[in-house]
């Protein structure tokens, strides 16, 4: 049975996931992350599923943003993320 979803977990998963850029680039290069803020929905419903969603606000050649929200199986809102992120090009992965 899944774990039920608590600030601990949801931290993790808003964290967790390969960021956006990730999906219009010809080859990985390490994007790091500067600054991370996450906001919690008090009293937030317990629930043993959740969906990620994410997406990159802007990027530069050297800077990004992503945006990053957590639902739980009913549809509420738990929590949101946004993250600076550093595009380091021509750093080996």
């Amino acid at each position: 049975m899944p774990q039920r979803y608590d600030a601990a977990v949801g931290a993790i998963l808003l964290d967790a996931i390969a960021p956006s850029l990730y999906a219009i680039m010809d080859a990985p290069v390490p994007i790091p992350t500067i600054e991370l803020s996450a906001h919690f929905v008090p009293d937030a419903p317990g629930t043993a599923w959740t969906l990620l969603s994410e997406r990159t606000v802007w990027a530069t050649e050297r800077l990004c943003v992503d945006e990053a929200h957590l639902w739980s199986s009913e549809g509420a809102l738990l929590a949101q993320a946004r993250q600076l992120r550093r595009i380091r090009r021509g750093v080996p992965t």
